[in-house]
């Protein structure tokens, strides 16, 4: 299951052309349409910031405790998701102190944004299923599903491997989870 957010905007409003993402991120706001090609030094850069990127989510990937396959536990995601929240939330803030190159600045901001909603998510997550609230557990995990689905698009279309695949742990199971195992991953 997967989860998504989004970060509020300020600062640019009211310029044509400038998204949401460089309005929070603060970014410096560029006037290069997408559809050109990066110079060589930004080809270089993103190679760079996907190299470290990476190596940041695959040692998150490594310490994520799966829920069990095949059903829903919600003692088990009780104790995995606050956990798996912690890991998130440093992997966010070692992510965050990256600079991207000017060509991938939304990308790159979207990307935390995803990575933002999944904490927040796997908090709520933890507490629902303390409660034992099956039906607020089933919510958020469509929900981390759709964030999950959003982060693996954009990661992989990037070129990102790890980040876009540090949605499972240590592996055990696809970046992006089918209806059928959306209730295993829950507490991912």
């Amino acid at each position: 299951m997967t989860l998504l957010s989004t970060i509020a905007g300020c600062g640019a409003a009211g310029k044509p052309g400038v998204t949401t993402a460089q309005r929070s991120t603060g970014a410096p706001l560029t006037s290069t349409p997408p559809s050109e090609s990066p110079p060589p030094s930004d080809t270089k850069a993103s190679a760079a910031l996907i190299a470290k990127a990476d190596a940041i989510c695959k040692r998150l990937d490594a310490h994520l405790i799966a829920a069990p396959p095949g059903h829903l536990d919600l003692s088990a995601i009780a104790r995995s998701a606050p956990h798996n929240a912690e890991l998130e939330r440093h992997v966010v803030a070692s992510l965050s102190k990256l600079i991207p190159p000017v060509t991938m600045t939304h990308d790159w901001a979207q990307i935390i944004a995803y990575r933002r909603t999944l904490t927040e998510e796997l908090l709520k997550l933890g507490r629902a299923a303390k409660a034992g609230d099956r039906a607020a557990v089933e919510a958020l995990g469509a929900s981390k599903k759709r964030v999950h689905e959003g982060l693996y698009a954009l990661a992989t279309r990037d070129g990102f491997k790890s980040c876009a695949e540090a949605t499972a742990a240590s592996g055990t199971a696809p970046a992006r989870p089918t209806a059928k195992e959306n209730t295993a991953t829950a507490s991912r």
